[in-house]
């Protein structure tokens, strides 16, 4: 009798302990492929998040830089008497003293638009006023969590950076100016009704007004004076908008002198975004054509800039040449009475849509004097993925030159 016939390795099937086995291994890598690439989502979906946050950051913190770069452009500097009633006179110049009023710091107010309102005096006993925007910490989940008050501060910068041009005739009701003066390199290009700024030849005295296309009449500065002819113009009071920088700048000859246009006030400050409870970063212009009269509600005025913006400081430095060496000194909210270099410290804290996966520390903020962090006290966090960006502008002071040294 013949022994069965045994089957080769290659003929033979799997048992049913290999099928069981092999399933198993199949279902564990499917399971680590789903969790992987669902990790790998999760994953770039925080970083495009952290990319978006990033980019809104910087360049928030971009613009903020660039107006101040032209804070008190063609302005220079006025005195204690002077009248300014944009915005009102909330940190008047010592009596007699010549200040800076390109920046505005502290409680200032712009078109009945209150900024700075609640105050705190830190440690170094430099009163520092801020504002207080009700926020929301952030849930692991991403859902509204514990309230708490955000500090944060509001800058102004008032600056006339449009179109200038050489007064050359300013006879009692018909001053003229040069059309595309060469020596100025740029086109004239004013327009009707905007606000504008007389600046006298010497760079001291100057006064703000709305300007009056409206006037006619020959206009005699052609030839030698205005080699591409000239235009007559008027400049209108405007009580509600007016800037003087001395006492003598109603009664003064503007004749030598420029005519700077695009007069305006911005505002940077940090609001309240009812429908996620975060914050929003807003720019308010506020000139001729954005907000022409009084406002009650800051919206009228302002865009929204950057959301999920938290808190906004700044920090004001002047170069104080009576010091041993020379060194920068900060000025808190007090008037800017050196005609020397004028430095601001910004610092923006951004916070991402998207929650974190595990609880983050609070961030310390270096401008504000004391402990200040955000969110809330320094002695907690939340699940917010939160960024800080900083920069350092040095203001041009306009009136720097023309000031008796």
């Amino acid at each position: 009798m013949r022994a069965p016939k045994i089957p080769s390795p290659r003929q033979r099937g799997l048992t049913l302990i290999e099928l069981l086995v092999g399933t198993m291994i199949a279902a564990f890598l499917t399971a680590a492929a789903f969790a992987f690439a669902a990790h790998e989502s999760r994953l770039m979906g925080v970083s495009r998040e952290r990319v978006e946050l990033s980019q809104a950051g910087r360049s928030a913190i971009d613009l903020i830089a660039a107006d101040l770069a032209e804070a008190g452009a063609g302005l220079g500097y006025g005195i204690a008497n002077g009248n300014m009633t944009e915005p009102s006179a909330a940190q008047p110049c010592p009596g007699g003293t010549i200040c800076f009023r390109g920046l505005l710091t502290g409680n200032f107010t712009v078109r009945g638009v209150p900024f700075n309102t609640a105050g705190v005096t830190p440690v170094l006993g430099v009163p520092v006023n801020v504002d207080n925007v009700a926020l929301n910490e952030v849930d692991q989940g991403g859902a509204i969590g514990v309230g708490y008050v955000a500090p944060t501060q509001a800058i102004g910068m008032r600056m006339a950076s449009g179109s200038y041009a050489s007064i050359v005739n300013f006879n009692a009701g018909q001053p003229e100016y040069c059309l595309d003066d060469p020596a100025l390199g740029v086109p004239t290009n004013f327009r009707d009704g905007e606000l504008v700024i007389l600046r006298h030849q010497d760079g001291i005295l100057a006064r703000s007004g709305v300007l009056d296309l409206s006037a006619s009449g020959a206009c005699v500065a052609n030839g030698a004076s205005c080699a591409n002819g000239c235009r007559t113009f008027d400049v209108n009071l405007d009580l509600d908008r007016t800037f003087v920088s001395y006492d003598g700048a109603f009664g003064a000859s503007y004749r030598g002198g420029e005519l700077l246009g695009g007069l305006r006030t911005v505002v940077w400050f940090i609001a309240p975004n009812p429908g996620t409870r975060s914050g929003t970063l807003n720019r308010a212009v506020f000139d001729s054509n954005t907000c022409p009269g009084p406002v009650a509600n800051i919206a009228a005025c302002s865009g929204a800039v950057s959301e999920f913006a938290e808190t906004l400081f700044t920090r004001v430095w002047v170069w104080d040449t009576t010091a041993i060496p020379p060194a920068w000194r900060h000025v808190g909210v007090n008037p800017i009475v050196t005609p020397d270099r004028v430095r601001v410290d910004v610092e923006l804290v951004m916070r991402s849509r998207v929650p974190d996966a595990k609880p983050n520390a609070p961030i310390q903020l270096q401008i504000p004097d004391g402990p200040v962090c955000v969110p809330g006290a320094c002695g907690g966090g939340d699940y917010g993925d939160r960024r800080v960006y900083r920069t350092t502008i040095e203001v041009v002071n306009s009136g720097r030159m023309a000031l008796p040294r």
